[in-house]
This record gives C-alpha cells, sequence and structure tokens, in this order.
C-alpha cells in the first residue's frame, strides 16, 4: 500500500444475484452523491464486465473486476483494481459493488487491507428473494454485515406485505429496512451515505458451492419475442442470465439481464462478442439449456430484411432525407452527396452478397473499393469498418438498420446512407432513394468527376 496516498471513503453493496444493486447505484446512489468525486468498483462473477458497462452510462469512472467473485478467482485482481483507484484517481467516494456470489467479511477486509475507510455496508435484496433467507446461508451472510438493507421492488408489495418483510429483516440484523421503487430509494438518504455495518459475518466457506455458473452462445440472431419467451421458461433453478446478445430485429448488442422472472433488453455501446452467463442451483438445466431459440441465420439477408429495423430517429416518408442529423429536401441531400464523393480522397462502398453484382453495376468504376458484409452480427460490421481505407463510406443495398451500426462506427469518416425504406440522422448524408434514382445519381457523379468539380 502506498504511504503517500490519501485515505478514501467507501460503501460496499451485497446481495445475492439478480437483488437490483447496479440498478439502485444507478438511479438512488449516483443522484444522492452528485457532486462528489465518486468512482464505482464493479466485482462481476460472470466472464463480461456487464454491470460495469451499464453503469457506464451514469459517466461515473467504472471499473469492473470480471471472472470470479472475489473470494474464490478475482482476489488479485479486485486488490489491483482497489490499489489503482487509490493511486491514480483518488476518489472522495468508491462505491464497490460485489458479486452476487460474494460474502461481505473478505470484501471489507480488502478495502481495509488497501487504505480504504469503510462507511458501511447496505445489503440488497429483492421482495420476491425473501423466501431464500431460509435456505441460503450466503443470503444470511451477506444481509447479516449490512447496516442498512434496501428492498427492492417495493412497488409489488402493499403495507402489510412490506411490515411482514421488515419484520422477517429485523429476525436477521437489527439494520434499517428501506423500500426501494424500481431501484429509487424513497427515504432517508442521508443513510444511504452512512449506513454503518452490521453483526460478524457468518463463516463464508463454501457458501455458494451450491451455486454454478455457465456460458452460453446463441448460434444465430433469435427474435425478441424468442428470446424472452425462452427465458420466461427459465426453472427455478436459474438464478441470473445476463450478457450480451444480438437480436435479429436490430445490428446493436443488446445487455440482456434476466432475473426474478423478469427480463430487461437494453441497447450498449459494446464491441465484445456476444455471450450469456447463466447462474444456477443443483443440476445445470440441461434440457431449458438445449431449448435456446436458434435465431435466425446472420447470413440470411431475405429473412434480416423482413426483421431489421433502426434502434434510434428514422423517416420512411418517400423523399426521406438528412445532412448531418438535419431533415432536408431530396435535392439538397443528393448535392451533398455529389459534393462527398468528388471531394473525397478514397470511396468505399458497402453492401450484401445479395446486392453486390447490382451495385457493382451502378457505381464500379467511380469509386476505389465495393466490399460486401458476409453476415450481419455487428462483431462483422465493427470489423469490415475497421479494415476499409477509406474516408467516405457509401453504404448501399443493405438493411437500413446496419447502416445506421456502421454510421455509429465510423465516426472519424463521412457516410453517405442510400436507404430503402428508412432514411437516418445519423450518416453524414441519408436518404431514402430507388434504385433507379441511385443510378442516376452515380451518372452525375461521374460526370462531376470527369469534369473536375
Amino acid at each position: 500500500m502506498s504511504t503517500t496516498a490519501s485515505v478514501c471513503d467507501a460503501l460496499l453493496l451485497t446481495g445475492p444475484l439478480g437483488a437490483g444493486k447496479t440498478t439502485l447505484i444507478e438511479r438512488s446512489l449516483v443522484p444522492a452523491l452528485s457532486g462528489r468525486r465518486l468512482v464505482v468498483l464493479v466485482n462481476d462473477a460472470g466472464s463480461l464486465p456487464f454491470d460495469g458497462m451499464l453503469l457506464g452510462a451514469t459517466g461515473i469512472p467504472i471499473r469492473a473486476v470480471a471472472e470470479g467473485c472475489f473470494c474464490c478467482h478475482a482476489g488479485g485482481r479486485m486488490l489491483e483494481a482497489l490499489a489503482e483507484i487509490r493511486d491514480r484517481l483518488a476518489p472522495e467516494l468508491l462505491l464497490l459493488e460485489g458479486s452476487g456470489l460474494s460474502p461481505p467479511a473478505p470484501l471489507a477486509a480488502a478495502l481495509a487491507s488497501e487504505g480504504y475507510r469503510l462507511l458501511g455496508t447496505i445489503g440488497v435484496l429483492a421482495a420476491s428473494q425473501l423466501p431464500r433467507l431460509s435456505r441460503d446461508p450466503l443470503v444470511r451472510a451477506q444481509l447479516a454485515a449490512a447496516g442498512l438493507i434496501v428492498l427492492t421492488g417495493a412497488e409489488g408489495l402493499d403495507r402489510a406485505a412490506f411490515a411482514a418483510a421488515r419484520s422477517l429483516l429485523r429476525s436477521l440484523t437489527p439494520a434499517s429496512v428501506l423500500p426501494a421503487f424500481e431501484g429509487v430509494i424513497r427515504g432517508p438518504l442521508a443513510l444511504l451515505l452512512a449506513p454503518g455495518t452490521g453483526s460478524a459475518a457468518l463463516e463464508h466457506g463454501a457458501l455458494h458451492a451450491g451455486i454454478a455458473t455457465v456460458t452460453v452462445t446463441v448460434a444465430g440472431l433469435p427474435r425478441r419475442g424468442e428470446l424472452c419467451a425462452w427465458l420466461a421458461a427459465a426453472p427455478p433453478s436459474v438464478l441470473r442470465v445476463k450478457g450480451l446478445i444480438q437480436c435479429a430485429e436490430h445490428a446493436a448488442p443488446l445487455a440482456l439481464n434476466h432475473a426474478l422472472a423478469q427480463t430487461d433488453l437494453r441497447p450498449l455501446a459494446a464491441r465484445d462478442a456476444p455471450g450469456l452467463w447463466v447462474a444456477y442451483e443443483g443440476a445445470l438445466p440441461e434440457a431449458w439449456l438445449a431449448a435456446r431459440p436458434k435465431g435466425v441465420r446472420a447470413d440470411d439477408w431475405a429473412a434480416l430484411e423482413d426483421c431489421l429495423v433502426p434502434l434510434g430517429a428514422c423517416d420512411a416518408r418517400t423523399g426521406a432525407a438528412f445532412i448531418a442529423g438535419a431533415r432536408v429536401e431530396p435535392l439538397a441531400a443528393a448535392e451533398a452527396l455529389l459534393d462527398r464523393l468528388v471531394a473525397a480522397r478514397r470511396v468505399a462502398v458497402l453492401t450484401t452478397p445479395v446486392m453486390r453484382t447490382v451495385v457493382e453495376a451502378c457505381w464500379g468504376g467511380l469509386v476505389d473499393d465495393i466490399r460486401s458484409l458476409p453476415d450481419a452480427r455487428y462483431t462483422t460490421l465493427d470489423r469490415t469498418v475497421g479494415e476499409l481505407d477509406a474516408d467516405l463510406l457509401v453504404l448501399t443495398g443493405m438493411p437500413d438498420a446496419l447502416a445506421e451500426r456502421i454510421a455509429e462506427q465510423a465516426r472519424d469518416r463521412a457516410t453517405v446512407h442510400l436507404a430503402r425504406r428508412f432514411a437516418l440522422p445519423g450518416p453524414s448524408v441519408s436518404m431514402r432513394i430507388e434504385p433507379k434514382q441511385e443510378a442516376a445519381l452515380a451518372q452525375c457523379a461521374r460526370r462531376e468527376a470527369r469534369s473536375g468539380r
């Protein structure tokens, strides 16, 4: 430990998988701590630092230690992260979100060993997880160590049910119990900032010996409805499913978070390969895992054309056009497109294999490179864009959702999008255009190039 480092305060969040710790940080703790120099450290038992990626949208510095809970696998990496945060970021306050598989005692010891002053431990439990108290020693250890317990999912409880829940929790620990409604605390926020600690934690030994994890992938691009139906059919032994997935309807990665029979899917700015992390009790749920949707093949362009739609704003009206996000008349967009083609040092066209022949007939001899995408996976799109040596990308003959993703990832260069269904505000120029009009536009570009404009 550095002898010159200043003392940093810390809050520890503990609780089982799916309790709502990340949501509580995002919706209650970060707003309550506005104006303070804050850093969040997440210990994620999955192979992907998923919770840290979700919290990245808050604008708070996030550090993540994945691939194992602290007490079993991630100890050295957690200590390294704590030291780096202390010495390089020097926060006023560190929020440490423990893995749902970690007892709190070793996390508190790690904070102390790296010179942090622990202000207290917040135990987080979902209302629907209350029955686990009688059979899960890890959950009891997590809550017994807390000076404050936040009961999430309180919107599903009436007054009598909340009173019964508080009574049950206080039979385990004298800690105060606050309800959280969809992750938002309605109570004295001062308790969140100095919650204190509870009784000595139970021996952690092999507290989560009955919980195992497995990482799975989906071969194709599942439709959202099929994916959600499969998750809804998960047996009670499945405690948590989270990770990245790409659905057939979108070209962007979606953060998937499934716990307590609830599924949340949201777009995430990530380039990591898709993969789902499943935590379960007892035997491997083989039949359920085998029933996961196979999805649409990522190179089945006919099927994808019917379902791929942009995630953001778009305009499907005839003649719809944008320049740098502003709506314009089609003629203005055509002029802007021609100007960019003539001025570009090197032009590349991206299309799909089924449209390549048509695109070559239209743009051949006018541009420097014509490339077709082998499939619609977002990882393929990102890799292809990274490989292209061009300062102008023309996106044509592809589902418009792919153009949306490519324009987002190619912000360092100009993009021209020739849309069949949806004009988009993201590209430099985007216009809804028919194939005959596109051919005429290419002819105009040839004349402009010959005239040296």
